[in-house]
């Protein structure tokens, strides 16, 4: 969750910020060539390593529940860092895998057109999108089968803990927010838009770009007790922290967040 939000933040201050200096002053790559084609490269690098890192995230959110002693082997200790270099080679690659590459950034439609210099469909970034949000999909589908059958038995032999299922949920909320703009940005390149609802799409895409990495933020701003506290104490300017224990038991807290996916989903 750590490396994902540092991610967010990198990516939010291109969308928001880098995009909009672009936008205000013109700038592309028939003014400034060879530039915006390298930070349209930086853009795409980062996209896939928030793609991948959010994939290991909904893997270990489902392995919580599905098999614990495997979830362990796999993420315990130091083991995390091999997934950040997992990540890190998967943007690598795929960035490698497509060498004529000629992305650029219309500051006029307010969109990135990440296609080839030969003609043809960045089939990277068409696998990248659709098995993103595939796996996404399937393992946070699977985290909520698993996780509603570990809570009937917590009623004799607890095995779920409020804060494994608080983790859980916020990850899943970011997910959501990772699916629509996966979507998105699929809809506003392969589908036939009209050209009323196609001069849009650079916006609405900028918007979704900006939702699913500020919405993190806020995600755990009001659901992570422990960001929450430390937030309340900046404001505060103090340095004392009430440590807080929840007193949720496992099995009201799975009906609480039975009762919030509808909400969530439909969103």
């Amino acid at each position: 969750m750590t490396f994902t939000s540092a991610l967010d933040i990198i990516n939010m201050v291109s969308a928001m910020w880098i995009c909009g200096i672009f936008s205000v002053l013109k700038i592309h790559h028939c003014s400034d060539g060879i530039w915006v084609m390298y930070y349209s490269q930086f853009v795409m690098f980062f996209w896939y390593l928030y793609c991948s890192s959010t994939e290991v995230l909904a893997l270990n959110r489902m392995l919580e529940f599905a098999n614990k002693r495997l979830s362990r082997f796999l993420f315990d200790g130091q083991r995390i860092y091999l997934w950040v270099a997992v990540v890190l080679i998967y943007a690598t690659a795929c960035t490698a895998l497509v060498p004529d590459a000629w992305y650029h950034y219309d500051p006029y439609g307010g969109t990135f057109y990440f296609i080839r210099s030969s003609g043809k469909v960045n089939v990277v970034h068409l696998f990248n999108n659709f098995f993103k949000f595939g796996f996404i999909t399937l393992s946070y589908s699977l985290m909520l089968i698993f996780m509603f059958r570990l809570s009937r038995q917590t009623t004799l032999n607890p095995v779920l803990s409020s804060f494994q299922i608080k983790v859980s949920i916020q990850a899943l909320m970011i997910a959501v927010l990772a699916d629509g703009v996966t979507l998105g940005y699929l809809a506003a390149a392969y589908l036939p838009l009209s050209p009323e609802v196609a001069k849009y799409t650079g916006t609405f895409g900028q918007l979704l770009w900006i939702s699913v990495h500020s919405g993190s933020a806020l995600i755990y701003l009001f659901l992570n007790r422990t960001v929450n506290l430390h937030f309340r104490r900046f404001l505060s300017g103090s340095d004392h922290v009430v440590h807080i224990t929840s007193s949720v038991a496992p099995t009201e807290m799975f009906q609480m967040f039975r009762k919030v996916i509808p909400s969530v989903t439909n969103g």
